[in-house]
C-alpha cells in the first residue's frame, strides 16, 4: 500500500500538477480545502505526512496545527506553504509544531524531494544518526550536565529525575550541544544536524527551537544556565556543572529579572 499524503489546499489546479509526481514515486494523494474534514482524514485515513497551504484560511490553518499537536497529540510530520516569507508565520508555524516551511511557488519534484527527506529522517535510529554528528563520543553513554540526565539510548532527558518530553528535533539539538559541550556551535552547523540533505532551510528556524528547549530545561529563561548565546555565532552548551541549579529563581518562587548573557566570540 503506497503511503498517504494529506495536501490541504483550496486549488485543484495544483493538486492535479503535483498527483502524477507524488503516484510516481509511490504516494498516494488526498486533496481537501477543509480544516475540519481535514482533522476527520487524519483521524480516519492516518495520513504519512500532511502539506498545509497558509495562503488560504490563514488562521484556521495554525488553529489546525494547534488541534492537532495539542489536543489531539499527533505528531504526523507537517510541512507549511506560503507565497510570503514571513518571520511571524515561520516562528509561528514551528512553535506549533511544523517540520519544514516551504516558500512558494514549489515544483512538485523538489515537494516531493522533500516529503522523502523528512520520512527518511523520521525512519533513522538516533545512535546511527548522531554517529557523523558527534566527537566520538559513545551515544549510549549517559550525559550528565548540571540537573540534566541525557539518555541517548532510550532518548529521554531528566532534570532531577524527572522526565521532560521533548520532540525528535529538540531532542537532536540539545543532544548534539551536550555532546560538544564547551563548544561554540553555529546555527548552521545546527541546522545540518536536523536536514541530512541540504533543501532550502532557514537558520531562523535554530533559534525557535533553542527558545523551546530553553523553556523546559532553563532555571531562568532570561539568564540562561544551560544553553549560552555566543554572539555573531550561534549556542554553547555550557561545560561547567551547575550544583546552584536547584536553589534557582525558579525553585524559590522568585520572579527573574535578569538579562540572557552572552558570550562574545573572543576566546572560543
Amino acid at each position: 500500500m503506497s503511503q498517504l499524503i494529506l495536501k490541504i489546499n483550496p486549488d485543484p489546479i495544483i493538486t492535479t500538477k503535483i498527483r502524477e509526481d507524488f503516484n510516481a514515486a509511490g504516494f498516494g494523494l488526498i486533496h481537501t480545502n477543509d480544516i475540519e474534514e481535514a482533522l476527520e482524514i487524519v483521524d480516519r485515513f492516518e495520513p504519512t505526512i500532511i502539506l498545509l497551504d497558509l495562503d488560504f484560511i490563514r488562521f484556521q490553518a495554525f488553529d489546525f496545527c494547534r488541534t492537532l499537536r495539542l489536543q489531539k497529540d499527533n505528531w504526523t510530520p507537517l510541512i507549511l506553504m506560503s507565497e510570503k516569507d514571513e518571520e511571524f508565520d515561520l516562528v509561528l508555524g514551528l512553535e506549533l509544531g511544523a517540520d519544514d516551511y516551504i516558500r512558494k511557488p514549489v515544483r512538485s519534484k523538489e515537494l516531493v524531494a522533500r516529503v522523502k527527506s523528512i520520512l527518511r529522517r523520521q525512519s533513522i535510529s538516533w545512535p546511527k544518526n548522531k554517529e557523523k554528528f558527534s566527537n566520538g563520543a559513545n551515544n549510549h553513554d549517559i550525559i550528565i550536565i548540571g540537573e540534566l540526565t541525557i539518555c541517548p539510548s532510550n532518548y529521554t532527558i531528566r532534570i532531577n529525575d524527572k522526565i521532560v518530553d521533548f520532540t525528535r528535533k529538540e531532542f537532536e539539538i540539545i543532544l548534539y550541544l551536550s555532546q560538544n559541550k564547551g563548544t561554540a556551535i553555529s546555527r548552521e552547523q545546527l541546522l545540518s544536524v536536523l536536514n541530512e540533505e541540504e533543501f532550502l532551510a532557514d537558520v531562523r528556524v535554530i533559534d525557535v527551537f533553542i527558545s523551546r528547549i530553553r523553556e523546559k530545561i532553563e532555571p531562568c529563561r532570561s539568564k540562561p544556565s544551560y544553553i549560552k548565546t555566543v554572539r555573531g555565532v550561534g549556542y554553547m552548551m555550557h561545560h561547567q556543572d551547575l550544583p546552584y541549579i536547584k536553589k534557582s529563581a525558579r525553585s524559590l518562587n522568585h520572579p527573574c529579572t535578569y538579562h540572557d548573557d552572552e558570550y562574545p566570540l573572543k576566546g572560543f
